[in-house]
């Protein structure tokens, strides 16, 4: 095994260590700080600093992995794709990221949510062809909902396909829902 191998390993040991001692934090409640990740993490504080910057360059980091997650899964999916099919790749990329989506539900950051909303909302207003800001609400609220539930069967891979369609269930009734016709 070369060098680069072996750094690479050793990168992503570290940065498991470093997500779930965040996680174990957030957890707990409260504020915490690099000091407190490190030790959680039971790392050195100078490794911390040799591959981030700063806490919030942490954070940064790790939001911009879960926004690239949904970008991927935006331009992999055909623009006349069934709507299940969107949500179900757009799960199956957070899947993979699951362990730092976690991170951010739990601290609440909408610095992560707005942007994953953003990229759902262009493509549900594209199939609806036409912007409907109150229905949209209606399908916002009832996809978090959906997705708490995910998140509480552990991330489920096998339900992954369940979930999806509900979520393009909901979008395809939103009006409806709004109208009081479901």
């Amino acid at each position: 095994m070369g060098k680069r191998t072996e750094r690479i390993r050793t990168y992503i040991r570290f940065d498991k260590k470093i997500v779930s001692a965040v996680r174990r934090l957030a957890k707990k409640g409260g504020r915490f700080y690099t000091r407190s990740i490190v030790r959680e993490a039971e790392i050195n504080e100078k490794t911390f600093y040799n591959h981030y910057k700063s806490y919030d360059d942490f954070f940064e980091k790790k939001g911009e992995e879960v926004r690239k997650a949904v970008r991927e899964a935006d331009t992999d999916t055909p623009v006349n794709a069934p709507l299940n099919v969107y949500f179900e790749n757009v799960l199956d990329r957070l899947y993979e990221v699951r362990g730092v989506l976690d991170i951010f539900i739990i601290l609440n950051n909408t610095k992560l949510v707005d942007p994953i909303l953003k990229a759902i909302r262009f493509r549900v207003y594209r199939t609806w062809r036409e912007k409907d800001d109150a229905s949209y609400r209606i399908f916002t609220a009832l996809s978090i909902d959906e997705f708490l539930k995910w998140r509480n069967e552990a991330y489920s891979k096998e339900k992954i396909a369940e979930h999806a369609k509900n979520i393009a269930w909901f979008a395809d009734h939103a009006k409806d829902i709004k109208n009081h016709r479901v």
